[in-house]
């Protein structure tokens, strides 16, 4: 468990559990006057975010898992941070490690394509994918990821592009279940 200060908002982050029964993270914040909830996550996100609003307030941090059944776990450590203004170079390092997280943490467990969008299960886009490579590329060159991890990630890409799903015309479907390679419809409305 870690927090990360911003100007205005604090960085959650927990490690994923491997219990497949912890299904929610309730994220808890103490500013002086006891601990308060937050916010709930889905375990799996591994983070999230909290909006304190201005810089200089020093909040600590902590997450209790939970089960289906709403059992709950003990207390995380707790982890302590004081919003502050950061430089251009903070800043701009800090959105480009955010933007490749987006693509990361969200890709396909079974393709490693980027999501639609983090809640569009296996609804993966074929445009979105390249903007991810991209950004495993600058990750890896700015020490994000390991060169040999986002080098297996785009192996993983490839391979899945390459052997599961139908070109047409030499294009990929924008829209392709990230599961099985097939493209999926454009639905109007």
């Amino acid at each position: 468990f870690s927090a990360r200060e911003h100007e205005k908002h604090a960085e959650i982050h927990w490690e994923a559990p491997a219990d497949p029964d912890i299904d929610m993270v309730r994220i808890e914040r103490n500013t002086g006057s006891g601990w308060t909830r937050v916010g709930i996550a889905p375990a799996e996100e591994g983070g999230a975010i909290d909006w304190l609003g201005s810089t200089g307030v020093t909040a600590r941090y902590r997450v209790i898992a939970s089960d289906m059944g709403l059992l709950t776990s003990a207390p995380s450590d707790s982890a302590t941070i004081t919003t502050r203004p950061l430089t251009d170079d903070e800043f701009l390092d800090r959105t480009q490690e955010a933007a490749f997280r987006f693509f990361w943490d969200h890709g396909h467990p079974v393709s490693g394509l980027s999501r639609e969008r983090t809640t569009s299960g296996d609804v993966c886009t074929s445009g979105g994918t390249g903007f991810g490579i991209m950004a495993m590329i600058m990750a890896a060159d700015r020490g994000f990821v390991s060169r040999d991890d986002a080098r297996a990630r785009v192996q993983k890409i490839v391979t899945f592009l390459r052997t599961q799903v139908p070109q047409y015309l030499g294009a990929y479907p924008h829209w392709i279940n990230g599961a099985t390679g097939q493209p999926v419809p454009f639905l109007y409305s």
